[in-house]
This record gives C-alpha cells, structure tokens and sequence, in this order.
C-alpha cells in the first residue's frame, strides 16, 4: 500500500492450527508456528532509501538435528517465539554511473532465537558496502 508519494508498507500474516495423528488421536502438531507475520516500510526520496521489515514467529518445537541421549528419547527442543527487525538504509547518486552506499542491519535487536535445533541465528549483523551500476 503507498501511504506517500515516496513510502510503501506492507504486511502479511499466516495463521495455522497444524494438527498430527498422536497415538491414534488427532492433536496440535507442536513441531510447527501456529503464528508467522512479517511488516515493512520502504521509503525512497531523492536518491535516499529506507526499509524496515519485522517478522514474528510463533514458538514451536522439534526434535530434528536433537541429539539422542542414552535412553534413546529425544526431548523436543524449544525454537521460534521471536521477534526480529532490520533497517537498511542507502543513498545513491550519478545518473549514467550510479553509485551506492549502504549499510545494513539484520536483527537490530540482537534477539537470540532458532528455528532449526542446533542452527542458532547469528545475532545482529551489520554491512556497510558501496555498489557500484553502469548503465
């Protein structure tokens, strides 16, 4: 949706009851998020541009990748219920050779969260580059 002539949003949302056959019963399936959504602004304005994008996943759990322990029962292990959000920001200039600066976040607020047992996230990232275009 344009709210002004130079910003854009958008948001999208999934919302699932999964169930699973469980000792012959019908029950929820644990394994996946009842919950994702995500959300973004972009803006760009003279050669300035902005987005910033959210996502939340619902809390779930797994047992794939879970170590084994000795009595062979794995425990399912806890991932998702998070919230993340990234900024990049960038400015470019020239018309015939167009030049880039950017720097980008990813998870600005540094959350701690999985969504594979055993593949943490990395924690907040930040990039800073130059791009360069010829047209």
């Amino acid at each position: 949706a344009q709210i002004f002539k130079s910003m854009q949003a958008f948001f999208n949302a999934t919302a699932m009851n999964s169930r699973a056959e469980t000792d012959g019963k019908m029950t929820r399936n644990r394994e996946l998020p009842q919950f994702i959504s995500g959300s973004g602004i972009y803006f760009q304005d003279r050669g300035f541009d902005m987005t910033i994008l959210g996502k939340y996943v619902s809390a779930f759990q797994s047992t794939r990748f879970a170590a084994k322990p000795k009595n062979g029962q794995t425990v399912p292990q806890p991932l998702g219920d998070f919230f993340t959000l990234d900024l990049n920001l960038g400015w470019t200039i020239g018309k015939t050779v167009l030049t880039r600066f950017y720097l980008e976040t990813k998870n600005l607020t540094d959350v701690a969260y999985s969504t594979v047992v055993g593949y943490p996230d990395f924690g907040r990232t930040v990039t800073v580059g130059l791009r360069q275009t010829f047209k």
